[in-house]
């Protein structure tokens, strides 16, 4: 009956108005053809023999293009198992911000507490323990997303914290996935060897083309509309590019958005009204629901 629909999108079909808005707004992520040349190189590095001299990628790109999306898809690709009595959690990817990560002592908290250790070490014995911990957790490869914050710190802290990083390539012969805004590259260089082990891929921002088309057509089949909304037309991703000015997940946000309100005025079909409508305010029809629920 809704051809237009990803099976999963039929389904929410038979949910009423206000339960069809609301799924208006649950995280999705696209594996679009940009993301394949990245996903291949992360499985290069997960997959790799281990090498003494590791290597790694940096992937940058504005805010909002879609890095910690990312991030969560890799995540879930390769999911933690969780720490059991005197033993660490195992964690094929580990995953650490470096947000106010300044010192050696606050990157190996986060590695530490990231695979359920308590911080109870101090000094060497802090960087010994994880170490160990990640060893024994089988580690694979590490994640560090807003790489580029270490710009934010003294030089001696920055230096530190860089050297951390490589020692933790050198010790462990780990490969690191490095996330970050535009900035991503000028931290990187502040440690010469380091940089040159590391491979850049940006996440542009995104114009009207065959590549926002098919992105396009894959989310329209997963918002449960009664009718085709046709978004790949050149008007319409003329207009998403324009009050988006390319930026993956606001084009995300009024797609999604101006679904809802679709539902909400009965178009049940995303037009530059719906879009319009979506640009200047959120729609409370995705969370009707949840607000009846707290009166």
């Amino acid at each position: 009956m809704y051809e237009h629909l990803d099976a999963s999108a039929s389904v929410a079909m038979d949910l009423s108005d206000d339960e069809r808005a609301e799924r208006m707004l649950i995280d999705r992520f696209i594996l679009h053809e940009r993301l394949n040349p990245i996903f291949k190189h992360v499985e290069f590095l997960r997959f790799s023999p281990r090498k003494i001299r590791a290597s790694g990628l940096v992937v940058y790109g504005p805010p909002g293009s879609g890095k910690s999306m990312l991030a969560a898809a890799i995540r879930r690709r390769y999911p933690q198992l969780p720490a059991t009595e005197g033993l660490p959690a195992t964690s094929p990817i580990l995953y650490i911000g470096m947000t106010g990560a300044k010192e050696a002592k606050q990157i190996y908290e986060r590695i530490l507490e990231s695979l359920g250790i308590p911080d109870l070490y101090v000094g060497s014995r802090r960087e010994r323990m994880t170490l160990k911990v990640c060893r024994q957790a089988q580690v694979k490869l590490l994640m560090l997303d807003e790489i580029q914050d270490v710009l934010s710190s003294t030089d001696r802290q920055m230096k530190n914290a860089l050297e951390t990083i490589r020692l933790l390539m050198n010790e462990l012969s780990l490969p690191v996935i490095a996330l970050g805004t535009g900035m991503a590259q000028q931290a990187m260089s502040q440690d010469p060897h380091l940089n040159a082990r590391f491979a850049y891929r940006e996440l542009p921002t995104w114009s009207q083309g065959v590549y926002l088309d098919r992105f396009l057509g894959t989310l329209e089949r997963l918002l449960p509309l009664k009718s085709p909304s046709n978004l790949a037309a050149p008007e319409t991703t003329r207009l998403l590019v324009e009050m988006s000015v390319g930026i993956l997940d606001d084009i995300v946000k009024l797609v999604t958005h101006a679904g809802a309100y679709a539902i909400e005025t009965g178009a049940e079909r995303i037009t530059h009204d719906c879009i319009k409508m979506a640009s200047l305010g959120p729609p409370n029809a995705s969370v009707r629901r949840a607000i009846r629920a707290a009166a």
